[in-house]
This record gives structure tokens, C-alpha cells and sequence, in this order.
């Protein structure tokens, strides 16, 4: 399977720039002039939409622009946007993984809306969005990912460039990012950066259609052997930066990349028990790991680094827990990256001297989705020794034999 990368580091993502980028990608849009005629057919106040598609070039970046040209009145409802976007699917006979994405992408944005309005999703009134071309770019991305078999790829996101400054909107002037990108992002999970230039770089619609296909989020570029590379234009130039957004087709070196924090400290005058219980402490408080590593300390006494690892949300309730835990009078804090494997954890009923127990397994999968790893849950199995009076060495065994999960 490949990865899809969506680089929006340096000019945002827009509807018109993904679509864009997908046509450079496949070099077809018939299926988008189809959508085009559609779409006068299933919206009330819209009486012609015309495509068109060229390539231009972007501070000597040669990217494809598509644009609409529209005889329309703006503006429509929550409840219209998502009918008009199901009437599109259904016209256009969409897969049903492809109508999924684009309901989903419309259902955000209706959403998103409504919250920073206060009002329903059904009833929020649609200003800016509430146009032919935010469903022909939801419905037109959903279209090419399909034709273009990447909506069963895996997707990844650089954090969204929203660029900086004000624009002017129907509720008067507005920071940028606008507040419906903000809550899309949030919603989401997807981080943004300010800049690189003072304008409005990422739109609701962009940030809407990247969530929807479930972009995670990266901090740097993935490993990845690139395949095919498209670039989409936004409509102005930009002084400082090439106002493109590409999107990166590739085969993995590895499943993904996450990022940790290392919280440690050095300890040369702490008893065992207490280090054993802080150990204990912090993995019920989320800790991923923990380790004690055996050194030298000062003056020659026996010591150890203790290592936790974290995720980056809660670093500094680790680090609480080990100062008040051990007595240590600080802590080091590292960031790193980590290369991991797919992992799942699923439900197995394991059958033992005739009585069923249901356990946990981990299932660890590489990036050809071949199973690496099968590991049974500890503490399930401990359980179960104590009922059944096995030895977890027993139990392994047994698991081996019955389990359906073969490593490749």
C-alpha cells in the first residue's frame, strides 16, 4: 500500500489547490466537467458552472490551476450543503468510500461552522462556503482520490501553513486563521504554522477535505521512495514563496513516523523499592516506557539513569510524577522521533482446559501490512495462570498453537 503525503508547509491547502494537484497527478479532469454540468442540475441558485484547467507557473514552479467560472447566489444552509454534496455523489454514481469522504468533508464544515456560530448544523447559514464550488472541490476530490485508487492509501499531513494578518469577512474583520479553520484543525488533530506570508493561506474547505481523507499529522517528511509528485496552484502570486500544494505519492520505508518526549534523571541516592514504585506510578500515569539504566554516579556510588518515554501531551505530568516520586531535584526533557510499525490490539477468545477467556493481543504489521509481531497480554495471561494453575510459559505455548495470527 502507499503513503500519501500532503505538503502543505509552505502555502496552505485550499479546495481548488487539492484539486489541482490531483489533476497534475493524473492528468485527466473529463470526470470534473461532468461534475461542472451536474451541478446546475441539483442547486437551487445556480445557473452555470464552467471548468477550466491549465498549467501556470508559481515563482517558476509549473503547477496546475483549476478554476470555475460561476453564475450563482451565494449563500445556503448546513442541511443544503450536505444534500447538495449527497445529490452530487449519487449523480455521479461515487464508490461508496468515495461518498464517505466527501459527506464527511461537507459535515465538518457544516459542523465547524455551526460551532463558532452557535447555531445548528442544519440551519447555519453558509456565507463564503455556501457556493457551487466548495461542493464541486469536496465532490471533485473524493472523485479523482477514487479514480486515482489512493482513498484506501494511507494519508499523512505536514502541519498547515495558515499564513498571517486579517481578512475582511461578513462578521467584519477576522485574524487569520479563520475561526472555522481553527476548529477543523481541532477537531482533527491536525497541528497548523503561522506564515510564511501575511495573507490567508489555508481555507476551511482545504483543511475539511484533508481531515476527512484522515491525514496524520507529521512533523517532518516521512521516509518515503517518492513515486509521483503533483503540484496545485493557488490564484495569486505570492511574493515571498511558490503559492503551491503538492501531493506526494510514495512507497514507504517504513510504517510511520511519531514523536516523543524522554523525561530523565540521574539517581544515586535512592532505595530500590522507591525506584521500583515510581517506576509503577508513572506507567499507571501513561508513561509508553520505562527504564532504569545501571551507571556510575558521582563518587564512584552505584546509580541509574531513569529513562520514561512519553507522548508529547504529557511530558510534564511525567516529569511531576518522577520528581515527586524519587525526590530528584530535576529533570531532563528530549524530543525524538520514532520509526514504529502499524500496531492493533484485538479481542482473541483463548480456549484453556475447555473454559473460554477473552485476552488482548498486539498485532505489530510492517508497511506491506504483513503481521511481524503477535503478542499475547501479560497480565491476561497471569490472570488466567492464577485460575487455572499453568505457568505463563504453558500458556504461551497453548497460544501459539491456537492462535489464528501468523507472523509472515
Amino acid at each position: 500500500m502507499n503513503s500519501v503525503i500532503a505538503d502543505c508547509s509552505i502555502a496552505g491547502v485550499s479546495g481548488d489547490m487539492f484539486i489541482g494537484a490531483l489533476v497534475d497527478l493524473s492528468g485527466e479532469w473529463v470526470t470534473l466537467e461532468k461534475l461542472a454540468s451536474t451541478l446546475p442540475k441539483i442547486m437551487r441558485k445556480c445557473e452555470h458552472v464552467k471548468v477550466n484547467v491549465e498549467k501556470v507557473k508559481r515563482k517558476e514552479l509549473v503547477a496546475t490551476r483549476v478554476s470555475l467560472f460561476l453564475r450563482e447566489k451565494r449563500g445556503f444552509t448546513g442541511k443544503e450543503l450536505l444534500e447538495y454534496v449527497e445529490k452530487a455523489a449519487d449523480e455521479l454514481s461515487l464508490s461508496k468510500h468515495a461518498s464517505h469522504v466527501a459527506i464527511n468533508a461537507a459535515l465538518l464544515l457544516a459542523d465547524s461552522e455551526a460551532k463558532v456560530h452557535g447555531e445548528s448544523t442544519e440551519n447555519v447559514h453558509l456565507h463564503e462556503l455556501g457556493s457551487a464550488d466548495t461542493v464541486f472541490d469536496i465532490v471533485g476530490v473524493a472523485l479523482l482520490c477514487d479514480e486515482l485508487d489512493l482513498l484506501d492509501s494511507k494519508w499523512f499531513t505536514s502541519p498547515v501553513a495558515v499564513g498571517g494578518g486579517y481578512i475582511m469577512s461578513p462578521h467584519g474583520v477576522l485574524s487569520v486563521p479563520a475561526p472555522v479553520v481553527i476548529e477543523i484543525l481541532r477537531k482533527s488533530g491536525i497541528p497548523m504554522v503561522s506564515g510564511p506570508v501575511s495573507c490567508e493561506l489555508a481555507t476551511p474547505t482545504g483543511v475539511a477535505i484533508l481531515a476527512a481523507l484522515k491525514a496524520k499529522p507529521l512533523t517532518s517528511m516521512l521516509p518515503t521512495l517518492p513515486l509521483k509528485v503533483g503540484y496545485g496552484a493557488g490564484g495569486r502570486e505570492l511574493v515571498e514563496v511558490p503559492n503551491v500544494f503538492r501531493i506526494i505519492i510514495g512507497d514507504e520505508v517504513m510504517t510511520y513516523e511519531d514523536e516523543v518526549i524522554i523525561v530523565e534523571t540521574n539517581l544515586d541516592d535512592v532505595p530500590g523499592e522507591v525506584v521500583a514504585h515510581a517506576s509503577a506510578a508513572l506507567i499507571e500515569a501513561g508513561a509508553k516506557d520505562v527504564s532504569i539504566i545501571p551507571v556510575i554516579a558521582k563518587k564512584g556510588r552505584p546509580g541509574c539513569i531513569f529513562q520514561v518515554i512519553c507522548t508529547p501531551e504529557n511530558y510534564v505530568k511525567m516529569a511531576e510524577t518522577l520528581i515527586r516520586e524519587t525526590g530528584t531535584l530535576g529533570v531532563r526533557i528530549h524530543q525524538s522521533k520514532r520509526l514504529i510499525l502499524e500496531r492493533e490490539i484485538v479481542d482473541f477468545d483463548f480456549e484453556v482446559e475447555g473454559k473460554k477467556y477473552v485476552i488482548k493481543v498486539k498485532i505489530a504489521r510492517d508497511r506491506q501490512g504483513r503481521i511481524v509481531r503477535v503478542k499475547p497480554e501479560f497480565e491476561d495471561l497471569k490472570r488466567i495462570s492464577k485460575e487455572t494453575r499453568k505457568t505463563v510459559r504453558e500458556l504461551l505455548s497453548e497460544f501459539e498453537r491456537l492462535s489464528p495470527f501468523r507472523q509472515e
